[in-house]
């Protein structure tokens, strides 16, 4: 049992670190937060969370070919390990301003949350346990993955487990990511984003008007596309998250382009959600082209991402040693479904969970996103008490 590990001195000690260090640990995702990390460009982030981790004792830390930061606190069995991941990539272009402004407990800056609030919930979890001399029977993976956002196409967590090494040895996968309270991610919805492309010849908005309009079309496949009556359950949802065309007012666009999020608990659904798109291209683009006779719209329809699903059961000892460590610390816990790095093991039958950073958090993928430290300290307890159950303890 998971209360069981609260009897033991080293833990305790280790618990007591992240009372005493909340200021640090604030100041470590201050920090964090500020440098910019879009999709594709998290060098530079990675760098310092590897720095970081080595400032925490592990020795064993070191950047893949993706760009994940991957660090191993080894156990006393070298053929079993336990990962702890946050995503370091953000949904913001490069060029946004990440200054963090502070306001007493609330922070307000973009990726303050997701996932600066993870990226420092990892650190602190691996200096806590430096501080408390804990051992574990399984090494601790602590990973940093590239590519969770968007066009990522959880292209981190998928080099971890394709050629990693130490995949071959995990035993249980916990993701840190979101800031709700005592919420369990144990089902990973099944997510697909597409590109949308519409081509056509292009001309002047006066002396060419008639001439089928790429703009035009693509607004009546999103209008089609907004139609679909979308399922409670299994929850089924779809987003226009992108939308681009034109050079000029008076100029008939020759391309317009869109990026579309699927998502739905059920693969069918999302079979179905997906082919209605489909066929709003193809009807959009015969609406547009028929009132000019000799003249076509072309249509592309790209997968951008295909993201696979999966679910921990909600009677695996993993979720619940989750829901006990909430408990111990006064947080009621609760299981929900989303779209997050522990998607891929889920999807390869490894125990896998997603639990929050603490605090809480609003605005998160918008400008405007905070994050409310107060009180996370207890739920940066209960990460690591499962962590550590999930790893087991060595003796001293």
């Amino acid at each position: 049992m998971v209360s069981d590990l609260l009897r033991d001195r080293a833990v305790s000690s280790a618990l007591a670190w992240l009372d005493a260090h909340a200021a640090e640990i604030t100041a470590e995702q201050i920090a964090l937060c500020q440098i910019p990390a879009p999709v594709g460009a998290e060098g530079r982030r990675a760098r310092e969370v590897a720095a970081r981790l080595r400032r925490a004792g592990l020795r064993n830390v070191a950047l893949d070919d993706a760009g994940n930061v991957v660090a191993l606190r080894r156990g006393v069995r070298r053929e079993s390990v336990v990962v702890l991941c946050a995503h370091l990539d953000t949904v913001f272009p490069a060029e946004t301003n990440v200054t963090v402004r502070r306001e007493g407990t609330l922070l307000r800056a973009p990726g303050i949350s997701d996932n600066a609030a993870g990226l420092a919930a990892l650190l602190a979890i691996a200096r806590a346990l430096r501080a408390g001399a804990v051992r574990t029977k399984a090494g601790l993976v602590f990973l940093a993955t590239v590519g969770e956002e968007g066009r990522g196409d959880l292209r981190g967590v998928r080099h971890f487990f394709d050629h990693h090494p130490l995949a071959r040895s995990v035993e249980a996968f916990v993701a840190i990511d979101g800031a709700v309270p005592g919420r369990i991610v144990n089902v990973g919805v099944r997510c697909r984003r597409f590109e949308l492309i519409f081509r056509g010849p292009g001309g002047h908005s006066w002396a060419d008007f008639g001439l089928p309009n790429p703009v035009h079309a693509l607004a009546k496949a999103i209008a089609c596309l907004a139609q679909y009556p979308a399922p409670e359950e299994p929850k089924t949802t779809f987003n226009v998250g992108v939308v681009q065309g034109g050079c000029s007012v008076n100029a008939i666009p020759e391309a317009a382009r869109a990026e579309v999020d699927l998502r739905s608990l059920s693969e069918d659904e999302l079979g179905r959600l997906e082919k209605h798109l489909a066929a709003c291209l193809r009807t959009a683009a015969e609406e547009e082209t028929g009132r000019a006779p000799g003249y076509s719209l072309a249509t592309e329809m790209t997968v951008l991402s295909d993201r696979p699903g999966g679910e921990t059961p909600a009677d695996a000892p993993l979720v619940r040693a989750a829901a006990e460590a909430f408990s111990l610390m006064g947080i009621a816990p609760h299981l929900a479904a989303s779209s997050t790095d522990a998607n891929l093991p889920m999807s390869r039958g490894l125990p896998a969970v997603a639990l929050p950073a603490g605090g809480r958090s609003g605005g998160v993928h918008t400008l405007d996103e905070w994050h409310d430290i107060t009180g996370r300290e207890q739920t940066l307890k209960a990460l690591a008490l499962v962590a550590l159950w999930a790893a087991g303890l060595a003796p001293a």
